[in-house]
């Protein structure tokens, strides 16, 4: 349990500056693994969740996403794959911690291996990337950088 929220801790620390997680686990036979994401900045106002059993027995696997909230928000019961879209300003939704959850309980014996991806999503349904995020450049070194530009330009009474 220790182990789950030291992942849930570094994820949501790695949230700040990320718009997209993309991970592959082992889900041991009989149990369920679940995944804690923090969503809180505004500027997300949904996210997309894909996931594919790649690996172990039947290739099914039971998944399902909690809100903040407490309530089951998608359900899917032995799945190869899915893709679940959920909108942030949903009543059932809102902003806070996800569990994205794996549950292989109904196998005795095969592990699964899943890979997942999350994708946090802007007011119009596009994934950011980190391009929205303004990057300051500072005076001295735009100085630099024309100043080295300069070196390469030729002049133009040498290109006849």
């Amino acid at each position: 349990m220790a182990l789950r929220h030291l992942v849930f801790l570094v994820l949501s620390t790695y949230l700040v500056v990320a718009d997209e997680f993309a991970y592959t686990v082992i889900v041991p036979a009989g149990k369920t693994e679940c995944y804690g994401f923090a969503i809180a900045n505004e500027k997300y106002r949904s996210f997309e969740v894909d996931f594919q059993v790649i690996a172990g027995g039947g290739l099914d696997i039971t998944f399902y996403i909690t809100s903040p909230k407490g309530l089951r928000l998608i359900n899917d019961l032995k799945h190869t794959d899915g893709t679940h879209k959920v909108d942030l300003s949903m009543v059932s939704a809102g902003y806070g911690d996800y569990l994205f959850c794996f549950d292989n309980t109904f196998s005795i014996q095969s592990d699964k291996r899943v890979f997942f991806e999350l994708f946090l999503l802007d007011a119009q349904g596009h994934f950011l990337g980190g391009f929205d995020q303004q990057i300051n450049v500072g005076a001295e070194l735009l100085h630099t950088l024309n100043t080295r530009i300069d070196h390469f330009q030729v002049p133009m009474s040498q290109l006849s």
